[in-house]
């Protein structure tokens, strides 16, 4: 629990940079990116991809790095159905992660 709120201030520093303003579309773009990525860091996680190599892809940077942790630590789906909404799911918390950090 307290490396779940850790990370999500984290996150929330992270992906935030003007505290106080209204989302504009480049914030809600920026938001897509990082749920993007969220995704392809858990599809990374269910195929197994060695850890090493997906740090190296987010060039080892720390909040990242957090996200990666966060989505090995997670007991892979064995469906593909049930991939694809582990997936989408993961991706939409860091979605929505973003979008707070951006309108505080």
């Amino acid at each position: 629990m307290k490396t779940t709120k850790l990370l999500t201030v984290a996150c929330a520093t992270l992906f935030s940079y003007n505290a106080f303003a209204e989302l504009s579309q480049e914030d809600i773009d920026a938001c897509k990116g990082v749920e993007e990525n969220a995704q392809v860091v858990m599809a990374y996680r269910i195929v197994e991809k060695p850890i090493s190599e997906v740090y190296e892809k987010w060039n080892y940077n720390s909040a990242w790095m957090a996200v990666i942790d966060e989505a090995y630590s997670q007991r892979a789906m064995l469906s593909p159905e049930w991939q694809e909404k582990q997936i989408n799911q993961f991706g939409s918390k860091y979605f929505k992660i973003c979008l707070k950090g951006k309108s505080q």
